[in-house]
């Protein structure tokens, strides 16, 4: 498993490129939580963690190319082996954001952190079929029209986390939830109201989800 600088973790080899593909495609093995033209010489660090159970991998406050520091992202990939709490039984990977400042370098066609190739957050298996893709960025705003139409605004990230499993051995992918606090313990006590806000995505391309609510 290779720790790149680019926003991803690949397994197999190192991977150098800063402009993203988009997935699925038939060359790269990766978790992405950010693959983009992160640059540190600017501003930043990446950092990991490993435990008995989990990897954790964080890009902190990182620039993007060439040496820019005026817009800094900050996101975070975890690993486990499937039983770890911190991502519920069942689930092997999590990815959590903070605040996400721009989406593409200068050597990816953008200016001043926006344009050019999009960024790409997603998993690839590498055999150009079996994939997940969440979002595709390059410019800022909220603005989000699912995970393969036009390019979103990378601020739709921020404070967002999805929580998943790659060991799937279904054709079929669920529809992943993505809320602002799969990552985070919250705390509500007698007599409280808290509003938890979920959202769910369709992985495959043409896939259509339908969320209902029970109550107990």
């Amino acid at each position: 498993m290779f720790i790149n600088n680019n926003g991803n973790i690949t397994f197999g080899g190192a991977f150098s490129s800063f402009s993203s593909t988009g997935f699925p495609n038939a060359n790269n093995v990766m978790i992405a939580p950010f693959w983009a033209d992160v640059d540190t010489r600017g501003s930043g660090q990446v950092w990991y963690k490993v435990t008995a159970t989990a990897l954790y991998v964080n890009w902190v406050d990182v620039g993007y190319f060439s040496s820019q520091s005026d817009k800094v992202n900050t996101f975070q990939v975890i690993i486990t082996n499937g039983s770890d709490p911190i991502l519920g039984v069942g689930n092997n990977v999590g990815l959590c954001y903070q605040d996400m400042q721009w989406s593409t370098g200068n050597a990816s066609g953008g200016s001043g952190g926006f344009g050019g190739t999009p960024s790409s957050v997603g998993m690839n298996r590498g055999n150009g079929i079996d994939y997940f893709q969440i979002t595709r960025n390059d410019h800022a705003g909220i603005d989000y029209d699912g995970p393969f139409g036009n390019a979103d605004g990378v601020d739709w990230l921020d404070d967002k986390n999805f929580v998943l499993s790659t060991s799937t051995t279904t054709v079929n992918v669920a529809p992943l939830a993505a809320g602002t606090a799969q990552c985070d313990t919250v705390v509500v006590c007698t007599g409280q109201l808290t509003d938890i806000e979920f959202s769910f995505l369709s992985p495959e391309n043409g896939q259509v989800t339908t969320a209902t609510t029970m109550h107990p």
